[in-house]
Formats: C-alpha cells, structure tokens, sequence
C-alpha cells in the first residue's frame, strides 16, 4: 500500500479522545470541581488538541513553556 498522507510534526499524532468508559469516569469525578463558561474560540482550541491537529502537543502551553 502506499503511503499518500504526511507524517505528524513531532512524528506522533496526539488523539487525546477517550474512551466511552472514561467518558462516563469523568462525568462522575468532575461533579465537584470548579467550572467555568468556555468562548467559541476556547471551544475551538480544545476540539483542535483532542483530535491532534495541534500534534505533538497534547494540552495548553503556559507562559513557562512559551
């Protein structure tokens, strides 16, 4: 078979979804902690880093890793 697509930068496609299992784990444990409303462009962000199109990172740069 040949290979059409482009390899990840870093070389490492980060998927950071879960599975239905944690899913529901989360929903649980997260009941009590604090939350916040997310903008459209927050929203964005996080869907980009779940599906890896910001691959190799795999969450939020801070101002010490900048």
């Amino acid at each position: 078979m040949i290979h059409h697509l482009i390899d990840p930068h870093g070389g490492t496609l980060m998927d950071l979804r879960v599975s239905e299992k944690r899913v529901n784990e989360i929903r649980t444990t997260s009941r009590d902690w604090p939350s916040w409303d997310l903008t459209a462009r927050d929203l964005c962000v996080m869907d980009l880093l779940i599906n890896g199109a910001f691959s190799p990172l795999n969450g939020f740069i801070y101002r010490d890793d900048y």
